[in-house]
């Protein structure tokens, strides 16, 4: 009966206290990598897209990004937490294949930065509303509005 419980609590996006620990780690590591993603990317939208409106949200994604990655990574240390270094081997195959995309740059980039903002906003606000560190919890709160009008600034150009 007890993993029928945790089976159930979990397929609803409740964690047992003692998971948030790893809930803090994989937070961190998720939202690094994608700022990471988007900030790679959008250098590549700066050489790569024929539109200005893609290339200007490329040069404040960028901004925004690197200005994300500061932040969280004086959390992370503060809550002593690792920081990743790199993006991970999906998003490095994202990446590789938008090097490659030629004409259909634009769309491609945009479609990836919408699905992978998508992704960290799940996260972000689950963490929000159940994690376990204050001071992590209070910065996944602060973002997600944030995040949100990255997604809305990335449909406004598709």
């Amino acid at each position: 009966m007890r993993v029928l419980v945790l089976a159930l609590a979990a397929f609803l996006g409740f964690a047992a206290p003692s998971a948030h620990a790893a809930d803090a780690q994989a937070l961190v590591d998720r939202a690094a990598v994608g700022d990471m993603f988007e900030v790679q990317a959008s250098r590549m939208a700066l050489h790569l897209s024929r539109e200005d409106a893609v290339r200007d949200f490329a040069r404040r994604t960028i901004v925004a990004h690197n200005e994300e990655m500061v932040a969280l990574k004086r959390v992370a240390d503060a809550s002593g937490l690792e920081f990743p270094e790199k993006v991970d081997p999906r998003r490095r195959e994202i990446l590789d294949t938008l090097m490659q995309s030629g004409d259909r740059f634009t769309p491609r980039y945009l479609a990836a930065l919408a699905e992978d903002n998508r992704e960290v906003l799940k996260l972000l606000e689950g963490y929000a509303a159940r994690g376990d560190r204050p001071q992590l919890r209070a910065h996944a709160a602060a973002a997600v509005p944030q995040v949100r009008a990255h997604i809305a600034a990335i449909e406004a150009l598709q």
